[in-house]
């Protein structure tokens, strides 16, 4: 393994650039592991750089995002909107159904009305099984009961048919 370049946290391994940065304490608790290292796939020097200033500014904003959402901070009161205020966590993602309405408006010009009517449908599911939440606080247990549900109905095979 070679010396790490501190100012793009990086390091090469059989001549490949790797990007590797710790994760602090403070949020130790948002991750599984205490180091993340990724492979940059790449021998050159000039894309590594780009690539590692990437990463590591998209780690900086979201880790900031995580500190304010986790901390008592005390701007935290003028918050309009604090849908999980009992598990502590507030998200600022929109809910399903706005998301929804968001990717039909980006992706649906030009489409038929199947499309839409598909994406609608997807949505209804998930909300009668999991209620209307943003979008980045469904957890695994209410995914899975979502799966299961479609297994009830006999849309699961359909789904990942489609898929596969």
């Amino acid at each position: 393994m070679g010396l790490t370049t501190r100012s793009h946290f990086l390091f090469r391994k059989r001549g490949v650039f790797y990007f590797t940065r710790r994760v602090s304490k403070d949020l130790r608790a948002h991750y599984t592991i205490r180091r993340i290292v990724l492979s940059l796939r790449t021998r050159s020097r000039r894309t590594v750089l780009a690539r590692s200033a990437s990463l590591a500014a998209k780690l900086e904003e979201d880790w900031l995002a995580l500190r304010w959402r986790t901390r008592g901070d005390s701007l935290r009161r003028f918050l309009r909107d604090d849908r999980s205020a009992a598990s502590g966590f507030e998200s600022s993602a929109p809910l399903i159904t706005e998301a929804r309405d968001l990717y039909l408006r980006v992706k649906g010009g030009g489409k038929p009305a199947t499309f839409a009517q598909a994406a609608a449908r997807s949505v209804r599911y998930l909300t009668e099984v999991c209620s209307d939440k943003p979008i980045d606080t469904y957890s695994r247990q209410e995914v899975n009961t979502f799966r299961d549900a479609l297994f009830e109905r006999g849309l699961f095979e359909l789904i990942w048919a489609a898929l596969t």
